[in-house]
């Protein structure tokens, strides 16, 4: 236990230090996209009366949600906690976990990658303790080694933001920024925006990670003690990349629908979008798409909320 500790403790050292000298590199945008994970969290952290449905998961969440029509239809107040599916499931559902209280609603909605190896995140954690250290606090050992395997990755990206930046060629993103998102957590900044055409690729037969699992199962043990609710939906996905993974995802299904406590209220074929409904990566619904997928979402949280 005490060389567990020691090595843990040594690992989050290298990772502070590593963080800090990019700060000296790259100076800080307060209105980067991650740290919209700072204004969510604050969200959540706000004093209300009434019941809550948060909902779990990455940016298939953030770009696919109308949250103010989930409360014109529910007497909920609800609040989108989805930004980047990078961050991995275990991040984005233990950060919620010290907010849930009786009475509350939690619908996770996982990208596919969640099941199949990402559970623990990539890259993405990087620059969120970058903006926001105190995160590091979320993180347990499996994660701060993939927070270490990251850094020189990230390294190699901030030195190049940090040239661009002195030499004055840093360029403003539109959508992916911290005001875009509106009071519920939802991305609005697209949605006026054209989006760009997606290629389908069909990739490899993906393995279920038993541990994804297992770990959702506790947090469902965890939160149904307090008296919260926890729901899994699907995450919204380009139709013809849908159909190339459509054997592995029916193979999910099955095994979730076996090993997984918590009741899933969704067909993954309805959150299959046509290209109209796309606005720039297989995950992310413009206006429309958006439109429609909060639609499914409201037909299916019919069938578990009176």
């Amino acid at each position: 236990m005490r060389r567990l500790l020691v090595k843990i403790f040594s690992l989050m050292i290298v990772v502070i230090f590593s963080l800090i000298a990019i700060n000296y590199i790259v100076p800080k945008n307060e209105n980067s996209y991650y740290y919209a994970f700072k204004d969510k969290n604050e969200l959540l952290n706000k004093d209300t009366n009434k019941k809550r449905i948060i909902f779990v998961g990455g940016s298939n969440l953030a770009f696919g949600l109308n949250s103010n029509l989930i409360e014109k239809n529910f007497d909920y107040d609800v609040v989108n906690m989805g930004l980047n599916a990078g961050l991995g499931l275990k991040l984005m559902v233990n950060n919620v976990k010290p907010y849930i209280k009786s009475g509350d609603i939690v619908v996770i909605a996982p990208e596919y990658e969640h099941f199949k190896g990402s559970l623990n995140g990539n890259v993405t954690i990087n620059s969120l303790i970058n903006l926001i250290p105190s995160s590091i606090k979320l993180l347990d050992l499996e994660q701060l080694l993939v927070v270490i395997k990251g850094i020189p990755d990230f390294y190699n990206s901030q030195i190049i933001v940090g040239i661009k930046s002195l030499l004055n060629k840093v360029n403003i993103d539109d959508i992916y920024r911290r005001d875009g998102f509106n009071e519920d957590g939802d991305l609005v900044s697209h949605l006026n925006k054209a989006g760009k055409k997606i290629q389908a690729s069909k990739g490899e037969t993906f393995e279920i990670d038993d541990e994804a699992i297992d770990f959702l199962n506790d947090f469902y043990d965890y939160a149904t003690e307090k008296g919260v609710q926890v729901y899994m939906t699907y995450p919204s996905l380009f139709s013809e990349q849908y159909d190339y993974i459509r054997d592995d995802v029916d193979n999910l299904t099955n095994i979730l629908t076996k090993k997984l406590n918590i009741s899933i209220i969704s067909n993954a074929d309805d959150y299959a979008f046509e290209e109209d409904e796309i606005f720039d990566s297989a995950y992310h619904l413009n206006a429309k798409g958006r439109e429609l997928r909060t639609e499914n979402i409201i037909k299916d949280l019919e069938k578990v909320i009176n």
